[in-house]
């Protein structure tokens, strides 16, 4: 009985050294693949995804951590056979990349000042169009001449070396060279001469091979805070109301929506007409401010703009003497984006939505391929053949029509978006967009587009 015991104890202890032999070389196997798959990680890195040269190691460590996570080496030897391994890796690859997302990484939205009343001494400041040289840094780059913009932007930084914004253009297109250390270093000597624009770097310029680099969460972090603590002054809303009694039911409302990194002071001629034609008009600020008269409206949410909407609305100032039922949002850029956002979610609220050469973020309708709302509020769409709101714009025209609305899409040659021969075409749209005219009778250069003729 001993000798059997002690026959059975052998074996016990041959498999447990055997289990032990195997994971010990399963695991060798495992450390040289991680250690080949990181030194080829930073080899490759030079030519295809730069990474922040002081950080490779450790990004090259995640991916291979990420990637061979759970897996034995067998696995990874036959997936490397397969040429399967490179769509396991990307995966991989953006596990490492830091995303802001969250409501720690939200954008703060400053309270809105109440309606005022617009007079003849009232002054809304400017929005600062930039300088000349910087705008044509931006058209370089935005054509992706990353080069010559580089070259433009480091001529700009050079003259005024502390001037933030120039110092933060010049980290977008560095980043888009994909010149990672350099970015982050500009991006870095931007936080430092105050630039304050968390919006625009949080939704408008993602990042690249930097959002790889902790440089990139810490600088991130900072704008945030600084934002969300101490953030540029916000805009008063303006009300522009008739002379007279009001009609029996009260006056229709326009409520005007501006572009982004603009303001409403560039409406002011526009509703200044429009008061003369009877009709209140609501010049709003942008929900977000972003230094230098300039303003935006919320880049995640329609949310907090139809909020501001309502809150004007509802003002003692022009609470009595407007038509509820005949509410229309008009917007330009990013403000078109917005105005067909909130009667898309909100269309019991509103009554028309005159969308020009949208633009910009949120995207109001998503991936929807259908639009289905409680009522079905007229829609005009303008936008110019050759701009680049032109795909957007064919697209809410289907998707408003597929759903029953009442909707027309105006094209003009170009890229220019403005009804071109205002007011003439300002007057038949907007006859259309109250419901005193069932077509738009134009010029004859703002063609009308059918939904099947859209592209």
């Amino acid at each position: 009985m001993k000798q059997r015991l002690a026959l059975l104890g052998l074996v016990v202890f041959a498999l447990l050294a055997c289990k032990k032999f195997e994971e010990e070389k399963e695991q060798k196997s495992l450390d040289q693949y991680r250690s080949n798959f990181i030194k080829g990680c930073i080899k490759g890195d030079d030519t295809d995804s730069p990474f922040p040269s002081a950080e490779k190691n450790r990004i090259c460590g995640c991916i291979a951590d990420a990637y061979m996570k759970g897996k034995r080496f067998d696995d990874l030897v036959a997936e490397e056979e397969a040429d399967a391994s490179s769509s396991f890796v990307k995966p991989a690859v953006e596990a490492c990349k830091f995303v802001a997302k969250g409501r720690a990484w939200a954008v703060r939205v400053p309270p809105p000042k109440p309606l005022e009343l617009y007079t003849a001494e009232t002054k809304i400041p400017q929005a600062d169009p930039g300088s000349e040289e910087l705008n044509d840094a931006i058209d370089l780059r935005e054509s992706k001449q990353f080069d010559l913009a580089e070259a433009a932007f480091k001529t700009l930084v050079a003259a005024s070396p502390k001037d933030a914004e120039f110092a933060f253009q010049h980290y977008v297109n560095l980043s888009f060279m994909g010149r990672t250390d350099e970015a982050l270093d500009a991006l870095e000597s931007a936080y430092k001469l105050g630039f304050n624009e968390y919006p625009t770097i949080r939704y408008i310029f993602l990042p690249g091979a930097v959002a790889f680099s902790t440089r990139y969460e810490k600088t991130l972090a900072g704008l945030r805070d600084r934002y969300n603590t101490t953030p540029p002054p916000i805009g008063t809303p303006y009300a522009f109301i008739p002379k007279g009694k009001p009609p029996k039911n009260g006056f229709p409302v326009l409520v005007v929506l501006h572009a982004y990194a603009s303001n409403h002071g560039n409406w002011v001629e526009f509703s200044k007409d429009w008061k003369k034609r009877g009709v209140v008009v609501i010049a709003l600020p942008g929900s977000l401010p972003l230094g230098k008269n300039r303003l935006c409206w919320h880049v995640g949410t329609f949310e907090a703009t139809h909020d501001a909407i309502q809150a004007a609305l509802k003002s003692d100032l022009v609470s009595n003497v407007i038509d509820p039922k005949r509410v229309i949002v008009v917007g330009y850029g990013q403000g078109a984006q917005h105005a067909v956002g909130v009667v898309t979610e909100h269309s019991e609220a509103y009554s028309a939505v005159f969308a020009i050469a949208p633009g910009g973020p949120p995207e109001p309708l998503g991936d929807k391929l259908a639009l289905e709302t409680p009522a079905k509020p007229r829609m005009v769409v303008v936008t110019g053949s050759e701009a680049e709101s032109a795909p957007r714009s064919y697209r809410f025209q289907r998707l408003a029509a597929g759903a029953g609305w009442p909707v027309v899409l105006l094209e003009q040659p170009g890229k220019d978006s403005f009804p071109e021969e205002y007011p003439q075409n300002g007057v038949a749209i907007m006859d259309y967009l109250l419901g005193k005219a069932e077509s738009i009778k134009g010029s004859p250069k703002l063609k009308p587009v059918t939904p099947s003729a859209a592209p």
